[in-house]
């Protein structure tokens, strides 16, 4: 990359309940593109949510489960100096998470709910 940058971040969640095993990984890349010529900075996220849940009880049944849900954004801030140290990229990273993956929603709901019209 000639101009700018990238950052990962990785999380993972793994599980194992007397009934059910399970993991939840999510990814977050943030991708920064400088454009000298114009003075600006295009900023990219995108973040991969992956939900996997595994029994192989009697009890509650025999079943594999999965799924992904990922979300992407970019923005070109005002101020591109010192947008990477500002709380307005703590604002977008947050409004982003809070948009696509709000904690009052289970994230399983998100994947694999049936929306009726």
């Amino acid at each position: 990359m000639d101009h700018g940058f990238a950052g990962v971040i990785l999380i993972k969640k793994a599980g194992n309940a007397k009934l059910a095993s399970g993991c939840w990984d999510s990814i977050h890349v943030i991708d920064v593109v400088e454009r000298p010529s114009a003075k600006i900075s295009l900023y990219k996220l995108t973040s991969t949510v992956m939900l996997w849940l595994q029994t192989q009880r009697e009890s509650a049944g025999y079943f594999n489960l999965g799924g992904s849900l990922s979300r992407f954004s970019e923005r070109v801030p005002i101020t591109t100096s010192s947008f990477f140290r500002s709380p307005e990229k703590s604002n977008w990273i947050n409004s982003f998470r809070i948009k696509y993956f709000p904690y009052r929603q289970p994230l399983g709901y998100q994947l694999f709910a049936v929306k009726v019209c």
